[in-house]
């Protein structure tokens, strides 16, 4: 996988099937648990009525005292409700800010060792770019999507069908 992530010569939506082909292969299970938590579903929830980033986040800290578990989720979460806030896109741009989110913490982790090599990845404004680019890819692929549903299981669902969108 990271033969290809920081070649400047691979399309950004090669780059995002093959990453999330790495991270569904790595996680496994997990991945799908992890995203498609509960918690995650009542965050998704929250977006479709928080419409300034100021309400968002004290939604979200409500919602996150009651949360029995923390994970790296739960801060992707958070991100993107403050971002689909912003936006004012509902359900809909919670799912793409999270998927965006969630890549750009899998690209950062993926190319930290690229850095610095003229065949991969230049500098960190190139890792920054790369980062985008391929976040970017990845919620054009969940908008394309449609709008989640944020009831625990239908977000259960909608996050399988994105993950298997994603490695397509």
């Amino acid at each position: 996988m990271s033969a290809i992530l920081g070649r400047p010569d691979v399309p950004s939506d090669n780059k995002r099937r093959e990453l999330w082909r790495a991270v569904h292969a790595d996680r496994g299970p997990a991945l799908l648990s992890d995203c498609g938590s509960d918690f995650v579903a009542a965050v998704a929830r929250l977006a479709t009525s928080s419409r300034d980033p100021a309400s968002a986040n004290v939604a979200f800290e409500q919602a996150a005292a009651k949360s029995v578990t923390m994970s790296l989720f739960h801060d992707v979460a958070r991100r993107a409700l403050v971002r689909a806030s912003m936006a004012g896109g509902g359900a809909a741009e919670f799912a793409a800010q999270f998927f965006g989110e969630a890549t750009s913490y899998y690209v950062a982790r993926d190319i930290s060792g690229m850095i610095g090599s003229p065949a991969n990845v230049g500098t960190a404004g190139d890792a920054v770019r790369l980062r985008k680019d391929v976040a970017a890819a990845v919620q054009a692929v969940v908008r394309r999507l449609g709008k989640p549903s944020t009831s625990a299981a239908g977000w259960s669902r909608y996050v399988a069908k994105v993950v298997d969108a994603l490695s397509q």
